[in-house]
């Protein structure tokens, strides 16, 4: 899917490349052409992942794009970089030493305080709420880990 000199190749090259670009096609066609073919198939991807997963044991928790406030690994992350910049020296050998420590530090109820929050955050936008009304109804309604129905239906 890269040229020789590593840039991506785009839509039009990869049908090309598979003789199914249409002279004339418009990007929204070639996205679902390419959307059709076995290996670009996200519903296949997904099944695959979570078969994979089941197999293991695991759960996938498939979250939008660009929504850090979605995926509580942010939190996670936040946690861990709060911990190794509060009590670690920045030397490379002691970075090395106290990342995995910081990593591993997270307490249970932290991470499930963090995913809960999400779940917060990810409930108004399912239902069609702007980011601003998003924002005031998470911050609003944190009793119980839901916000009232009528409040949203109120806000739509």
């Amino acid at each position: 899917m890269q040229t020789e000199d590593g840039k991506q190749n785009g839509l039009k090259t990869i049908l090309e490349e598979r003789g199914l670009w249409v002279i004339g096609m418009k990007r929204e066609e070639a996205l679902e052409v390419l959307l059709s073919e076995e290996d670009f198939n996200p519903e296949k991807l997904t099944s695959i992942l979570d078969e994979t997963a089941k197999s293991l044991g695991a759960w996938i928790d498939f979250v939008p794009k660009f929504h850090p406030e979605f995926n509580f690994i942010e939190m996670y992350w936040g946690y861990a970089k709060r911990k190794v910049r509060n009590e670690c020296d920045y030397q490379w050998e002691s970075l090395l030493e106290y990342v995995p420590v910081a990593l591993d530090s997270a307490p249970i109820l932290f991470m499930r305080r963090a995913y809960t929050k999400c779940c917060r955050y990810i409930e108004p936008h399912r239902v069609g709420l702007n980011p601003e009304q998003a924002e005031f109804a998470t911050k609003k309604y944190k009793s119980h880990g839901s916000i009232p129905a009528e409040y949203l239906q109120e806000l739509k």
